[in-house]
């Protein structure tokens, strides 16, 4: 007997030191959980910038190409026009000195000195004087403003060509900036997925840590269900030497209990029920036992006076539950049995129900 109290209490040490284990290292998960969510939050934000100024960037670049071309189509038709206007001037210019030749060969000179002499007065001289200057200022005037036309052209084209090595300029940086966006886009999305993949990590260590904590307490139970039967066989050989008579009654009502479940073989008791979810407000999602409600949502709270911890429960109309958890309120033959949705768990409200304790693990 020593020996076995001994076995049960450092089995249940170490149980308990898992727990506590398991319960630090839940806690450092979520925290370094909430972290890395909040750090992907931050960096999908950053992403989302990035995105708009790269969009921004790809629109200004898209303007500056179609002000390029404008530009060079410009610069195309103004050289057009340079050409054309080169030869403009060059055509008076070649009229000019025909014009002189024309005068040399004609002796021109003469029959205007002639055409000024001959007038018949002064006023009658400065009138033909002035009508001749006006004459050949017209043509003058024409080769100067050809000129001009020429010089203008010239200053335009050196314009264009200017502005087009401006655009391009421009257009080169908005191009490497919109490259150097893209490379934070890529190091940050990868940074989100590495994110992923560690938090993936961690449910699946999370998850790991839980069936180890569920195999410890199943062991520990077998241990103690072992026990129990064994003090229960040495107390009924006692109790048969005693009272065989109590002790036949006794074994029959068990007997019946189990026929009358049809299914399930343990011991009933009628409990009032109620139901809550660990999603209503201020309730955690592990149970005093350390099982996670969101992996194993079947779970009863109990006052372990009545229904030992890690026992195994049949609810009629739901099945079998884990007796996992405790509550300040489950006091005697209580229970409250744990639902996913809250909505579910306020239309239970308060029964009165028969529930089996099972004999084995269903």
């Amino acid at each position: 007997m020593l020996k076995r109290k001994s076995r049960r209490f450092f089995l249940f040490i170490g149980f308990s030191f898992f727990v506590s284990s398991l319960y630090i290292a839940y806690a450092q998960e979520d925290a370094s959980k909430e972290q890395i969510e909040k750090q992907s939050k931050d960096i999908e934000i950053q992403i989302e910038s990035l995105v708009t100024s790269l969009q921004e960037k790809q629109n200004k670049v898209s303007q500056l190409t179609e002000d390029i071309e404008t530009s060079k189509k410009l610069y195309r038709e103004t050289e057009g026009k340079i050409i054309d206007q080169e030869k403009i001037v060059e055509s008076r210019r070649l009229q000019a000195k025909d014009r002189l030749r024309e005068i040399q060969i004609r002796d021109e000179v003469n029959d205007i000195l002639y055409i000024l002499l001959s007038s018949e007065s002064i006023t009658d001289f400065f009138e033909r004087y002035h009508l001749m200057a006006q004459l050949q200022d017209a043509a003058n005037s024409r080769l100067t403003s050809a000129q001009q036309s020429f010089k203008d052209l010239q200053r335009l084209k050196a314009e264009h060509k200017d502005q087009i090595i401006q655009l391009n300029a421009q257009k080169k940086e908005l191009e490497e900036e919109t490259v150097r966006l893209s490379e934070q886009k890529e190091v940050l999305s990868e940074k989100i997925a590495s994110n992923g993949d560690y938090l993936d990590k961690l449910a699946e260590e999370k998850y790991r840590k839980q069936l180890e904590l569920t195999e410890m307490f199943e062991k520990m139970m077998q241990e103690q269900k072992q026990v129990t039967v064994a003090q229960v066989t040495t107390q009924s050989v006692q109790e048969n030497k005693e009272k065989p008579a109590e002790t036949t009654t006794q074994t029959q009502q068990t007997t019946q209990v189990s026929t009358a479940e049809n299914t399930f073989v343990g011991r009933t008791l009628t409990v009032h029920a109620t139901a809550y979810s660990y999603n209503e407000p201020g309730l955690t999602h592990h149970t005093k036992m350390g099982i996670d409600l969101r992996i194993n949502p079947k779970v009863i709270a109990v006052d372990p006076s009545v229904i030992p911890l890690g026992s195994y429960v049949y609810i009629p109309n739901f099945g079998v539950y884990l007796a996992a958890d405790v509550g300040s309120a489950i006091k005697g033959n209580k229970i409250d049995i744990h639902m996913v949705s809250v909505e579910d768990a306020i239309k239970f409200g308060r029964q009165n129900i028969t529930v089996t304790i099972l004999k084995d693990k269903p």
